[in-house]
């Protein structure tokens, strides 16, 4: 009795030593190997989700800037462009307000998702049609809100904000500008004759954008070049300011790529023609911290503990045999 118990103690020993603490070792180097695969694997899918993002918002930019151009196919009744009402010596005017109202409500029928659509002459002065006839805007703040991009070339785009130019407006909006030529000939098309705007619905980016799984706690940014916040999503809402995000746009020099600052990843994609960057912030800790490497390690520890839990039942049943 006391030879099989003898026996018993050595298979028990033999089984810790080689086959017990070999498994935890291999267990465990794997788990790290995993761990540290898994921030890559995750980066990636937060790469693809970037490139995704991006995809889409270029492809509104595209689709807002074409719109845009129509600004020149828009006609009036008797057939007369916005160049030729703006350069007619024959309106007074009230009459040429008339007439380019009349033109810019036409063009806001292109497309339901345009809540207003200005145009603001060389002179300052400005014309604009809303889908509201009573909304009245306050030309000073309309002023004092598009004022710096008058110098930007061609085509610009505002961040995402409310239109409060209009009074108690709670539309938030993406605003869209374009420099207006003189195209009378080829003389003349170097000459700008004024800037349009029009403010498309937040909602037309919000559609393009929500097939995003923000998952992590991450936030989803598109800023500008200044480091104004075009548009955000995140568990708060849209439409703030993004301070973090904009220090860290001049290490944004690549046209995608990842940052690792204070603790943050930042996983980014540059739309240079339009000098936007779309990005996702996620902490590092909510990265590595994951709900899979918590199952993970438990199903093997559990596979674990049944191997040691047959072996040790399979043993002594052996011994005990005669």
């Amino acid at each position: 009795m006391q030879r099989k118990v003898n026996r018993l103690i050595r298979l028990a020993t033999s089984f810790v030593i080689l086959g017990l603490v070999p498994l935890l070792a291999a267990g465990t180097a794997l788990t790290g190997h995993f761990r540290s695969n898994m921030e890559r694997v995750v980066l990636d899918d937060i790469g693809r989700m970037v490139s995704y993002g991006g995809s889409n918002t270029e492809a509104v930019l595209e689709e807002c800037s074409s719109l845009t151009k129509h600004i020149y196919d828009v006609s009036t009744d008797d057939g007369m462009f916005l160049y030729q009402i703006l350069k007619s010596p024959g309106l007074g005017r009230e009459e040429r307000k008339m007439e380019i109202t009349l033109l810019l409500s036409d063009f806001l029928d292109r497309d339901s998702r345009l809540r207003s659509v200005y145009f603001k002459d060389r002179k300052g002065q400005i014309y604009y049609a809303t889908r509201n006839a009573y909304k009245v805007l306050d030309e000073d703040a309309f002023r004092y809100w598009t004022g710096k991009e008058d110098e930007e070339g061609d085509f610009s785009v505002l961040p995402a904000h409310m239109d409060d130019y209009f009074q108690d407006s709670g539309s938030q909006v993406i605003t869209f500008r374009r420099s207006y030529k003189d195209i009378t000939s080829l003389k003349t098309i170097g000459s700008c004759l004024g800037h349009f705007y029009m403010d498309m619905d937040v909602s037309r980016l919000q559609s393009a954008l929500s097939d995003i799984d923000l998952g992590l706690g991450a936030s989803f940014y598109i800023m500008d070049d200044s480091g104004a916040c075009i548009y955000r999503v995140d568990t708060d809402g849209s439409g703030k300011t993004a301070d973090s995000m904009a220090s860290l746009l001049p290490s944004m020099n690549q046209e995608t790529g990842s940052l690792l600052e204070d603790g943050t990843y930042v996983v980014y994609k540059r739309l240079e023609p339009y000098g936007w960057t779309v990005a996702v912030q996620a902490e590092q800790d909510r990265v590595l911290d994951m709900e899979s490497t918590i199952r993970y390690t438990a199903v093997f520890l559990g596979a674990v503990f049944l191997a040691f839990l047959c072996l040790y039942s399979y043993f002594p049943e052996r011994i005990h045999r005669p």
